[in-house]
Order: structure tokens, then sequence, then C-alpha cells
């Protein structure tokens, strides 16, 4: 937290990333490991940016990004951050999560 609002300390990007999300935003080429997080002990919360693929009915070339926030308390939700790290996410999987 600063003056200004809530400020991310890193970024953590997926090892494999899909071509299409170049269009959108750019990707740095040195990435950060996931074990580097779990040394961090001043965070509130975490995020996570997904973005859409050629695969589901939306169908443009340029993805869409959106910004998740995972509730619950931070160990659960960093926790879930990794499992979900680089792998598929459905909204369907999402809005279960949020009703239990």
């Amino acid at each position: 937290m600063t003056p200004y609002g809530q400020k991310a300390l890193t970024e953590i990007w997926a090892d494999k990333i899909d071509k299409d999300l170049e269009r959108k935003t750019q990707i740095p080429k040195k990435k950060h490991k996931i074990e580097k997080i779990d040394k961090v002990s001043n965070v509130s919360k975490y995020t996570l940016i997904v973005h859409t693929t050629r695969e589901c009915s939306i169908h443009k070339k340029k993805p869409e990004l959106f910004e998740i926030d995972l509730g619950g308390n931070v160990t659960d939700s960093l926790k879930y951050a990794k499992e979900k790290l680089g792998k598929e996410i459905s909204i369907k999987t999402c809005s279960r999560q949020a009703k239990s």
C-alpha cells in the first residue's frame, strides 16, 4: 500500500506464453521465479492477470486481458495462484469457487 493506492511488488509470468498475447502487451524477457514470492511478507492480496484464447467464443486476434482478485486469506490465495499459473482457467470454475 502506498499513498497513491496499491502497487504491485512483482510480476510472475508463466513459462509458456501464448503468441497472441504479444499483440496486447509487452512480454518481459527476464521472468521472476515463483519461489521468490514466498519470501515476500508484506503482501495484502494476490491477483491473477488472465487473457482469452482463440478457442473461446470471442473470435479476435488480439486477446482480452482481465484481472481476477483472489479472495480469502493470503496463504490460500497464493496457493491457488501457484496452482493455476500457466494453466487454462474456465469461467465456470471461477464462478463455482466464488459461490463456495
